[in-house]
């Protein structure tokens, strides 16, 4: 009964995320378009700035602002200043660590950006797909407030994936690969990232809880009720769970409630609720939420569309 009932909960806190109910009630979806980029891949809030990051061996870290934001907006993302600290040796405790790589190598090779999580006071995560790394680094702003450049001082192994071809030295992933990563603080110095694949046919979904370096402790196994593979597009963090965003077009949103540190939980996922309408010929590809429970969806294609919807 009480599995039941929170299951229940969650789900009605989750209708802000999807369509209109009969009790109505729900601020109706609002879109923009936002040219300026490639192919956005995923999308992050840190403070009023909507920071996205494109696949398709784009190396730029783009962001619009989300302030005074209205239905109908032609807006341009822009890009932001890009640095690397060359000699950041890659971290982790895989095999593919003890290559002695830096940030400079790897940074050379084709890249394919999946993934963005941002954390107050300045970090930024990226998860990249092709070799399984996550960099992260700090944003700073300009004297007007804007944000300006983003430093990716470390490089570190995301663990899991398959790295089948490790022995010919070639360490790229495999396996279905990142598609989502989000950053939520534990303690004044040190902030938890979640991260998940885009998921295989009849396996459930593996989140993995990491610290910043790469290291895995717990996470959770969740088995899904899709035909085939569950297709994970996108992960966010609303009001103490996690938001999933299953299944290619407008997908369905499901909420999970994380396990404490160090813990793995098996759980099975509920049906969620349906995503936005998304224009003809894409897809929701990322979504963040903010701290007053405005949902953010960034779209495929060029131009993007942007949807959000205010509680």
């Amino acid at each position: 009964m009480r599995t039941a009932l929170l299951s229940c909960l969650l789900l009605l806190g989750l209708a802000a995320c999807g369509e209109e109910t009969e009790e109505g009630g729900l601020q109706p979806w609002r879109y923009a378009t936002v040219s300026g980029l490639g192919e956005a891949s995923g999308v992050t809030l840190f403070g009023e700035d909507l920071v996205l990051v494109c696949g398709n061996n784009d190396r730029d870290i783009y962001t619009v602002s989300r302030a005074g934001l209205r239905d109908g907006d032609a807006l341009r993302a822009r890009k932001l200043a890009v640095q690397i600290k060359p000699d950041a040796l890659l971290m982790g405790t895989e095999p593919f660590a003890l290559q002695r790589y830096t940030l400079d190598m790897l940074w050379k090779v084709p890249v394919d950006f999946q993934a963005v999580a941002a954390q107050q006071p300045h970090y930024l995560y990226v998860a990249e797909r092709n070799r399984r790394l996550i960099l992260w680094g700090r944003l700073t702003r300009r004297a007007d407030g804007a944000l300006s450049t983003i430093r990716f001082d470390h490089v570190s192994i995301a663990p899991g994936g398959e790295r089948s071809a490790a022995d010919a030295g070639d360490w790229r992933d495999k396996g279905s690969g990142a598609r989502g990563l989000v950053a939520v603080e534990r303690s004044a110095r040190m902030e938890d990232l979640w991260l998940v694949d885009a998921g295989a046919p009849g396996e459930p979904i593996r989140i993995r809880r990491l610290d910043r370096y790469g290291s895995n402790y717990g996470g959770i196994r969740a088995r899904h009720t899709f035909e085939g593979s569950p297709d994970v597009q996108a992960m966010s963090w609303e009001n103490g769970r996690l938001v999933m965003l299953l299944g290619a077009g407008r997908g369905r949103l499901v909420p999970l409630k994380p396990p404490p540190p160090g813990k793995l939980d098996s759980v099975n996922m509920g049906p969620g609720v349906p995503g936005p309408v998304v224009p003809a010929g894409k897809r929701w590809a990322g979504m963040a939420h903010a701290a007053d429970g405005t949902v953010f969806l960034v779209s495929s294609g060029s131009p993007a569309t942007l949807g959000w919807r205010r509680p």
